[in-house]
C-alpha cells in the first residue's frame, strides 16, 4: 500500500513525507537558539548538540537543513543579525543617521555581544570569516549606495571612501557600546540619539574635509 502512495505522489508530482509534519516555525527557533548560543560564548560554543538542545529539536533534522556549523551559521546571521534594510532619506546626514541607528540598535540589543565575538572568531576559524562575508558586503554596498548618492547631489566630493565611512560608523558604535560599564546601559541607550547626532556631525565634517585620493 505504501509504495502505491509512492507511486501516486511520484506521478502527480507531489511528495508524501512520512512521520510528522514539518514544524513551520523551526527554523526561526534554530536561528534565535543559535545567536543566542553564539553571543554567550562565540564560535566555541555553538555545537550542534547545544543548538538541538537549546532549540528543541533533534540533531537529524538539523543535519537535514544544514550540512554544516558554518552553513547554520550563516543563516542565522543572515536572519537575525546586520541585515540591512536600503535607505535612502534624501540627505546625506539622514541616510547616514538611519544606517548608524540600525547598527546602533542591533550592537546592543539582544545579541550585542556577536560583533564582539565576530572579529576575535573570523581571524581564528576560517568557518566564522566565510559566514560573515555576505554581511560585511552588505555594510559596505549600503555605505557606497550612501556615498555615491551624495556624491550625485554633490554633497560630497567624486572619490570619496564609502569604506572609510563604515570604518568610522561601525568602529566608533562598537566602541562605545563595549566601554559602557552595564550599569549604565539604559542611559547609553536612552541617549543614543543626541550620540549617533554627533558621531555623524562628525564623519560628515571629516567627509568634506578631507581630500579624495
Amino acid at each position: 500500500m505504501q509504495d502505491s502512495q509512492n507511486e501516486l505522489s511520484t506521478k502527480t508530482g507531489q511528495r508524501t513525507a512520512p512521520g510528522r509534519p514539518r514544524d513551520p516555525h523551526l527554523e526561526a527557533r534554530v536561528f534565535q537558539t543559535v545567536m543566542t548560543l553564539y553571543a554567550q560564548g562565540g564560535w566555541q560554543s555553538l555545537t550542534f548538540e547545544a543548538v538541538a538542545r537549546d532549540a528543541g529539536v533533534g540533531k537529524a533534522a538539523l543535519y537535514r537543513r544544514w550540512p554544516s556549523r558554518g552553513a547554520l551559521f550563516a543563516d542565522a546571521l543572515q536572519e537575525n543579525w546586520l541585515t540591512l534594510s536600503s535607505t535612502d532619506t534624501g540627505s546625506l546626514r539622514g541616510d547616514l543617521t538611519a544606517l548608524a541607528g540600525m547598527l546602533f540598535e542591533k550592537m546592543s540589543g539582544e545579541f550585542g555581544h556577536t560583533n564582539f565575538f565576530l572579529q576575535a572568531d573570523a581571524r581564528k576559524f576560517p568557518e566564522v570569516a566565510e559566514a560573515i562575508t555576505t554581511y560585511r558586503r552588505e555594510l559596505i554596498r549600503e555605505a557606497k549606495a550612501i556615498v555615491y548618492r551624495a556624491i550625485e547631489r554633490r554633497d560630497l566630493p567624486v572619490g570619496s571612501d564609502a569604506s572609510l565611512v563604515m570604518d568610522v560608523i561601525v568602529g566608533a558604535i562598537a566602541n562605545h557600546i563595549s566601554t559602557t560599564p552595564p550599569e549604565k546601559k539604559d542611559q547609553m541607550i536612552a541617549d543614543a540619539p543626541e550620540y549617533l547626532e554627533r558621531l555623524i556631525a562628525l564623519v560628515m565634517k571629516g567627509l568634506n574635509e578631507v581630500e579624495p585620493k
